[in-house]
């Protein structure tokens, strides 16, 4: 597979992608989820007996299809009183092929958590249709990745927290949290329901699927309508809802795992490549163009992730905390505010970024010169990031200076930018955290207990 990545961009993407904010990959997204299930206490039979789920009952090595209906793997779209039936695609499947968590993990639990996450990027009728997706959204395609933006820091006029900038005319635009969660607003202390929100996969959908599939009952205490199915294939299907749902949750906690995310920073015409080098690492490709250099391995592939590395699984008490805590704790313990606090962006880089951290002073810096490879390039500055839910701080290159600093005596302004030392180096701090919160956010929605007791 060979990638490239260029810095001048065709006119077509320019006119359909200018606004094109989605952050990860699918494939990266798809291989993050999947660390995560293992690591989260979801992946153990003891939670599933207690969840009810039977897939332990299918034979050692294999998977099998345990939501699977007589009429096909489906799933229901929920918005207030109104119920779409909805269905598995070869779409999401195909992902799941190309990092090879398939056919085993198709429409198993994991499988129906994945087509959550990759479903989550989906975009309206005509970046969808550009990007072959299915376009079968009962209430008419949007793009959603335009909703995929938490700025932990500022407040801005009518977006809050969500992307200020042009996003290929969707309004309104919400913040990652509120989206993610189903809120009116995800930090306030007693949050409120959106009633007419429009993303029905946030956590308040996946609840309502998880207690109907658990009682047959909706939460206001009616019987919803079978819709050809027996009562036995109803559970089934509002199981699947729930991990289909959770899986969109956690593609947008991961999205907070890219700094332009966090820091307002729309990465359409002006994408850095960032996302397309980290997933061609996520899928292993064998050449990738980038600062136009060519990207190989002598084992003729680049390499791979790192997903694991230790980090310690994050618990908090609320859900919109897995994003910030800035708006109600003096300490930043949410993955919005370590890539915000933490890392440069394209836009935001050294000296002409519009937030305080990370420093652009230089003193906070060392520097060593690039790498020969780095033609165009003068030194690395190496910093520091620092994570309040271990109290530690990493050290990693932050900014490149750019082949303009001091040139012959002239005095010039001094230049940065980001290229593959620097995503290389935040790749390795950023992929590990977004498996460990995804993780422990799927702990957090399945932390409670539902006990059942017979009538006197």
């Amino acid at each position: 597979m060979i990638r490239h990545i260029r810095a001048t961009i065709a006119l077509f993407t320019i006119v359909f992608f200018a606004g094109h904010s989605g952050a990860y990959e699918l494939d990266t997204h798809a291989k993050i989820t999947s660390f995560a299930y293992a690591k989260s206490q979801l992946s153990s039979i003891d939670k599933l007996k207690g969840l009810g789920v039977d897939v332990w009952t299918l034979p050692a090595g294999q998977f099998g299809s345990p939501f699977k209906t007589a009429i096909g793997d489906n799933y229901f779209d929920l918005s207030g009183g109104q119920v779409f039936t909805r269905s598995a695609k070869g779409y999401e499947k195909d992902v799941m092929v190309n990092i090879g968590l398939a056919p085993l993990a198709t429409t198993n639990i994991l499988g129906w958590i994945l087509r959550g996450t990759i479903r989550e990027d989906d975009g309206g009728t005509l970046l969808g249709t550009y990007k072959r997706e299915p376009g079968d959204d009962p209430y008419g395609n949007i793009n959603r990745f335009c909703n995929h933006f938490l700025d932990p820091i500022n407040v801005r006029g009518t977006t809050g927290r969500g992307f200020s900038g042009y996003c290929l005319g969707e309004s309104p635009i919400y913040d990652a949290a509120q989206w993610a969660i189903g809120d009116q607003s995800a930090f306030d202390p007693l949050p409120v329901e959106k009633i007419d929100r429009r993303n029905h996969f946030s956590v308040r959908d996946a609840r309502e699927a998880m207690w109907r599939a658990l009682t047959l009952t909706a939460k206001d205490g009616s019987v919803p309508p079978q819709f050809g199915y027996t009562l036995e294939e109803v559970r089934k299907v509002y199981w699947a809802s729930t991990f289909r749902a959770l899986g969109d949750v956690v593609h947008l906690l991961q999205d907070q795992a890219q700094p332009q995310h966090t820091r307002n920073e729309g990465h359409g015409s002006s994408n850095t490549g960032y996302e397309e080098y980290i997933n061609a690492r996520a899928t292993r490709a064998t050449q990738f163009v980038i600062d136009w250099r060519t990207v190989t391995q002598k084992a003729g592939q680049l390499p791979d992730l790192i997903y694991e590395n230790g980090y310690p699984t994050p618990r908090f008490n609320r859900y919109s905390d897995y994003w910030s805590t800035r708006a109600n704790s003096a300490k930043v313990f949410g993955m919005a505010d370590y890539s915000n606090r933490g890392f440069f962006t394209f836009e935001n880089n050294f000296g002409k970024s519009v937030y305080a951290e990370p420093s652009s002073n230089p003193v906070d810096y060392t520097s060593f010169p690039a790498d020969s490879n780095y033609a165009g390039y003068y030194n690395h500055l190496v910093g520091t990031v620092k994570d309040d839910v271990t109290g530690a701080s990493d050290t990693v290159t932050m900014t490149t200076e750019g082949v303009f600093k001091g040139m012959g005596g002239v005095s010039l302004p001094n230049t940065y930018t980001l290229q593959q030392k620097n995503f290389d180096d935040r790749a390795a701090l950023l992929i590990p955290r977004a498996v460990a919160y995804s993780a422990g956010l799927i702990d957090y929605f399945f932390r409670g207990q539902l006990e059942i007791h017979l009538p006197n």
